[in-house]
């Protein structure tokens, strides 16, 4: 059994590290889908695009079901608010992989620039692909912000008055 204290040291340290992972998630999605959108080599992210939708979309549906199998009360609204941000992270990366096609399509072969050729990209693929890659950082960023508001409920199966109780006990 976790005591009260363990436990909110341990909720504490979860919420910090997952606030962490948020923003190195932000961060890197960020630079790596910039580094390559900028340089126009779009060859490898249609795979990737399908695969991260998967699993966005399975998630999302998972937490919907999970959140209308507990009755009424404070679980099953925290999996709502969890189902919320999936589905947020969702649309978020489904507009951008949209935006990319439509984009992308229409920008000519000339623009491109190998991206081992040591040349800078053209600026309007710069400028094009920065509003992209902050689509993909905060669909990161959502989905991490849902993981953070599922998993430290988690860490205890007590009731915050019975562990309380267990640990402090009142004598009168």
């Amino acid at each position: 059994m976790i005591t009260s204290d363990a436990a909110i040291t341990i909720k504490k340290r979860i919420r910090w590290a997952l606030e962490n992972l948020g923003k190195a998630c932000l961060l890197v999605v960020c630079a790596l889908t910039w580094l390559r959108l900028a340089h126009g080599a779009v060859d490898g992210l249609p795979t990737l695009a399908v695969s991260v939708f998967a699993v966005l979309a399975s998630v999302t549906s998972l937490l919907y079901n999970r959140a209308r199998a507990y009755g009424p009360g404070r679980l099953q609204r925290r999996c709502l608010l969890a189902a919320e941000r999936c589905l947020r992270a969702l649309l978020l990366f489904t507009i951008g992989v949209l935006v990319v096609a439509l984009v992308y399509w229409w920008v000519p072969a000339s623009l491109h620039v190998p991206m081992n050729s040591g040349r800078l990209p053209h600026w309007f693929l710069l400028a094009v692909s920065m509003p992209i890659c902050m689509l993909f950082g905060f669909s990161g960023l959502s989905f991490v912000t849902a993981l953070r508001d599922l998993i430290p409920p988690m860490i205890s199966s007590q009731r915050l008055r019975r562990r309380i109780r267990a640990d402090y006990p009142f004598h009168k």
